[in-house]
């Protein structure tokens, strides 16, 4: 900006605020105000330079502070440094280009060490028959001081499907685990007093007021008596109801009413060929009963329990489990109530030597969400993650091979991070699917029909 006064040229320049160090200010005037030739006129001005001189100690602020840089400014970037070190500092400023100001306040951090990823397993490798969905579990580790950032994506592999000649695969039979829940989950309640399920429901089968079968652990065989019921629905199932009477056997079935609430394991299995196959998951919960106002076989009252599992099961078809545990053979049993013949697959019961078939299916309802379709056949839950210094992550590795033949199939996981050592962690991973054969021969079943 100019101004004319008295014959004088005022130049007024606003700096900006922020600026540091010397300003050039180069300028040329046009005319005075009288038509004399142009005034040319150039010169410079200082601007308010701040330097601070700053001071670290390497091992805390007891340790001895010495001096590190001097700097024009307000911030600074110390770069040499050792992760997981205490480092603390001070800063004084320069005054009149020699003089120093008293001490700042001290300031200390410790810069986080790098994250580190540890990935298990390495591999996965599933044998499955078609239509058929299978999680397993993968961990993440941090195994050190900064958060790790995790992103998941699926590489389709290259290699073909290979014919696998046809072979038949037998499943291993489910193992026991133990898991525990609380007894104040009940948000998944039928209507019409307890005897419809829930709107909304993946599954279920009424109970019909003439059937029941027996579980119990503490039965007098080598692991109890356990039945199972055949789901034929595909879903994410986090909920689980079920009917049942309770009764003690004693050389006759008699009336109890000392199990309130009462413990049950509950599990969820993979069909193999018409039985259960592989353990998908296993729970152990402690429930409260509900009291439909019925009565079993005119004498009997008619319960109903029900829970919201720990951890949501994804299957597309399979079988669930229901025993009833109680502590010894005199407390009571469990009787899973059964549902109408011909509404579904008829149960199976585990005896502790081999499975018998029942008569008709047992009244069971079970809620959750639909399965998303996937883009391929493996795909992660969740997607992405954050895992702190020192703790896990747990991912779910789904395979699904819905619409797919006979063969191997080949894909690869890509895991990548912040780990600056190990940014790309590749999961190699592989199903391979089996066309089931069943051969049936006439003979007696374990329940003595033919």
């Amino acid at each position: 900006m100019v101004h004319f006064i008295h014959g004088d040229f005022v130049v007024n320049v606003t700096i900006d605020e922020d600026f540091l160090g010397l300003l050039e200010i180069p300028f040329t005037i046009y005319g005075d105000g009288f038509g004399n030739p142009v005034h040319e006129v150039s010169g410079s001005a200082d601007v308010p330079t701040y330097e601070f001189n700053i001071y670290r100690s390497d091992g805390g602020q007891d340790n001895g502070f010495v001096y590190l840089t001097t700097v024009m400014g307000f911030s600074y970037v110390d770069l040499e440094l050792m992760n997981g070190q205490e480092y603390c500092y001070y800063v004084t400023q320069i005054v009149d280009g020699k003089a120093e100001s008293q001490e700042s306040n001290i300031m200390c951090a410790t810069p986080n060490l790098p994250p580190a990823i540890e990935v298990d397993p390495l591999s996965f490798y599933e044998v499955m028959n078609p239509e058929m969905l299978v999680t397993r579990p993968m961990t993440i580790k941090n195994t050190t001081g900064g958060p790790l950032d995790l992103a998941f994506d699926i590489i389709v592999g290259s290699e073909p499907p290979k014919d696998n000649g046809g072979h038949t695969k037998t499943f291993p039979k489910a193992t026991a685990q133990d898991a525990s829940i609380s007894a104040d989950h009940y948000n998944f309640v039928p209507t019409d007093a307890y005897m419809e399920c829930p709107e909304g429901g993946l599954f279920g089968l009424l109970p019909d007021m003439g059937t029941g079968a027996a579980t119990s652990d503490a039965a007098p065989a080598p692991s109890g008596y356990t039945c199972y019921q055949y789901i034929d629905a595909p879903g994410i199932f986090e909920t689980v109801g079920f009917w049942g009477i309770n009764l003690v056997y004693s050389g006759g079935w008699l009336g109890c009413d000392n199990e309130d609430p009462m413990p049950f394991a509950i599990g969820f299995y993979e069909d193999n060929a018409g039985e259960p196959g592989t353990l998908l998951y296993t729970e152990n919960v402690l429930l409260t009963r509900f009291d439909t106002e019925e009565l079993l076989f005119g004498a009997y009252p008619l319960y109903y329990w029900e829970t919201t599992l720990t951890s949501s099961v994804m299957m597309t078809n399979g079988w669930v489990s229901i025993q009833g545990l109680p502590s010894t053979p005199d407390d009571c049993w469990f009787l899973w109530k059964g549902a109408t013949a011909g509404t579904g697959e008829a149960y199976l019961q585990w005896d502790g030597s081999e499975l018998g078939v029942g008569a008709y299916p047992l009244a069971i309802c079970l809620g959750g969400s639909e399965i998303p379709p996937p883009e391929g056949f493996v795909y992660t839950t969740p997607e992405t993650g954050i895992v702190p210094p020192g703790e896990t992550f747990d991912v779910d590795v789904t395979f699904n091979s819905s619409g797919l033949g006979a063969g191997y199939y080949a894909d690869e996981l890509y895991i990548y991070s912040n780990d600056l050592n190990n940014p790309l962690v590749v999961v190699p991973v592989a199903i391979e699917i089996f066309q089931p054969s069943v051969s049936v021969e006439p003979g007696l079943h374990s329940n003595g029909a033919r």
